[in-house]
C-alpha cells in the first residue's frame, strides 16, 4: 500500500509542476548583449506592439514575439517564418512591452520564455548604459512602457 501511496503522491506532484524553465539571467545578458533576429511582419502589422514584428499566437491564444539567436536557429525549427532581420539586443530590450511574451529560440530545445518587463529588469543596467551613450537615437523615439 506504501508502494502505490507513494507512487500517486509522486504522479500528483509531477502532475502539478509548472514546467517554466527558471530564467537565468546571466545567459539573458548574454543573448542580448548581442544581435538577434526577429521576424518581420509580411505586409499589414498584426500587433499594436511592434508594428514591423510578426507576432505569434501559442496554443492557449496568448500572444508573444519569437526571437533568435541566430540565423542557424530560425533553419532549425520546422515552423514556416516570415523574413528576418538582425536586432541590436539591447534596444530591443528597450523597446520590450512590459506586459508582451517572448519566446527566445522559439519551438526549439533550448527555448526561453520571458515578459518584457522581466527582461528590461535583468539589462536594466545595460539599457541606461545604451540611453545614456545614445541620446541622438532615442531623440523623439516615444517608449510606451
Amino acid at each position: 500500500m506504501k508502494k502505490y501511496l507513494s507512487l500517486i503522491l509522486t504522479i500528483i506532484l509531477l502532475s502539478n509542476c509548472d514546467n517554466k524553465k527558471e530564467i537565468n539571467k546571466k545567459e539573458i545578458k548574454n543573448i542580448f548583449n548581442s544581435t538577434v533576429y526577429v521576424l518581420v511582419s509580411i505586409g499589414e502589422s498584426n500587433n499594436k506592439f511592434h508594428p514591423n514584428l510578426h507576432m505569434f499566437r501559442d496554443d492557449k491564444n496568448i500572444p508573444f514575439f519569437p526571437i533568435y539567436t541566430s540565423r542557424e536557429k530560425i533553419l532549425e525549427t520546422e515552423i514556416v517564418m516570415p523574413d528576418s532581420f538582425p536586432a541590436n539586443g539591447t534596444i530591443l530590450a528597450l523597446m520590450s512591452s512590459d506586459e508582451m511574451t517572448y519566446k527566445i529560440n522559439y519551438s526549439l530545445n533550448d527555448e526561453i520564455i520571458i515578459k518584457g518587463k522581466e527582461l528590461k529588469k535583468i539589462l536594466s543596467k545595460e539599457i541606461e548604459e545604451f540611453k545614456k551613450n545614445n541620446k541622438d537615437i532615442l531623440e523623439g523615439v516615444i517608449l510606451n512602457n
